[in-house]
């Protein structure tokens, strides 16, 4: 067996330059391909001999053998390189050779260590600054933000003092209302010294009400009504008022104790106090009510009504005296309508209850329903 001769490394291409040493050499990124030639020498058999090579770095594992006495690495990546190669000859006898030293190929600027350190530094720079600035926008947007909420809120409570003063004011006069109200309702002491047993439950659902009491005497007859006006709360009380001067103005004027003759004539008050007949613009505001003429005398009771009736209550009994479906004062296109009148004689212990609508509509219960005239019978 004869050993393989001398293997030696005979030329280095760097992108197709010879390079006359393979000394320590540090490389551009571009600088990347590589021709590595090698020969080794063999007096014996020179036809038979067989290379490997192995890159460092690149490759994974020793090429396969062959007689090719070059090999061209191209595209490398940056790093550190190392060239191997090994020949044989035909009796397998092997012989190394190696670059003395590391060759390295350098990253582009862009991507080198170096770029990254400052990159990142020249980032963290950035967020802090953008962080800085932001903080101190935010610190403006607040101040801002602050100094409108303080105007809104003395806005605010300005506006709340000019609407608990103008409250102020209007429950004030509301309150007045009911003082004029109140004082023109007959009181309950003038009533019973008419010399009869009588009571009013009076319960307005608002400081003022649109229903009120009524009464009167003229000669032996007294004449009492409940009274229901339209709307409710200040337009009611505006209605009571005009309904309760309108009915002592009748009574004062003409002296007149017929219900259905009052209720003609307090109809046709309201129709001119209100201007109905003069536009259709006009409101159609008007009054329910029970009209009630009573002679002491006699002991004969009279009623008219508009929509509320007369309850009697006689012998455990309640006896009802329907009114007619029309109110007063509420414009009506057919002028024929009238009034009726009904009449009774008062036997001992009898009863009588005129009334509007409050106590039957009112809701409760369990079920929240209404009350209903039967229960109030009941």
């Amino acid at each position: 067996a004869y050993p393989v001769g001398k293997l030696m490394i005979t030329n280095f291409e760097i992108e197709g330059v010879k390079t006359s040493t393979l000394g320590e050499l540090d490389l551009n990124y571009d600088q990347n391909e590589w021709l590595f030639e090698f020969l080794t020498v063999s007096l014996t058999d020179p036809q038979n001999v067989q290379y490997q090579t192995f890159l460092e770095g690149r490759d994974e594992k020793w090429s396969e053998w062959g007689s090719r006495r070059s090999v061209l690495y191209s595209a490398l990546p940056e790093g550190e390189f190392k060239f191997h190669v090994r020949a044989r000859n035909r009796w397998g006898n092997e012989r190394t050779v190696s670059v003395p030293v590391d060759l390295e190929i350098h990253p582009p600027w862009y991507r080198s260590t170096t770029f990254y350190v400052i990159s990142g530094i020249a980032a963290l720079l950035l967020l802090i600054a953008y962080i800085k600035i932001r903080e101190r926008n935010l610190r403006r947007e607040k101040l801002v933000l602050a100094e409108k909420v303080r105007q809104r809120t003395s806005e605010v409570v300005e506006k709340s003092k000019e609407l608990e003063q103008k409250n102020s004011d209007i429950l004030d006069s509301i309150n007045y209302a009911r003082r004029i109200q109140e004082a023109i309702l007959v009181p309950e002491s003038v009533i019973r010294s008419y010399g009869l047993d009588t009571f009013v439950f009076f319960k307005p659902k608002d400081i003022v009400s649109g229903d009120f009491y009524w009464f009167n005497k003229v000669g032996n007859k007294v004449l009492f009504s409940a009274v229901d006006c339209t709307g409710h709360g200040v337009p009611g009380a505006f209605m009571s008022v005009v309904g309760y001067s309108l009915l002592d103005k009748i009574i004062m004027e003409s002296g007149e104790t017929r219900p259905e003759v009052i209720l003609d004539q307090l109809s046709a008050g309201v129709e001119k106090f209100l201007r109905q007949k003069h536009s259709e613009q006009m409101p159609k505001d008007g009054m329910d009510l029970a009209l009630v003429a009573y002679d002491m005398n006699t002991r004969e009771l009279e009623f008219s009504g508009a929509f509320n009736p007369l309850y009697i209550l006689r012998n455990g009994e309640v006896i009802e005296f329907k009114a007619d479906r029309f109110s007063v004062g509420s414009y009506q296109e057919d002028q024929s309508k009238k009034f009726a009148r009904h009449s009774l004689k008062i036997e001992p212990g009898d009863c009588a209850y005129v009334f509007s609508d409050g106590f039957v509509d009112q809701f409760g219960g369990p079920d929240y329903k209404k009350f209903k005239s039967r229960n109030f019978k009941n």
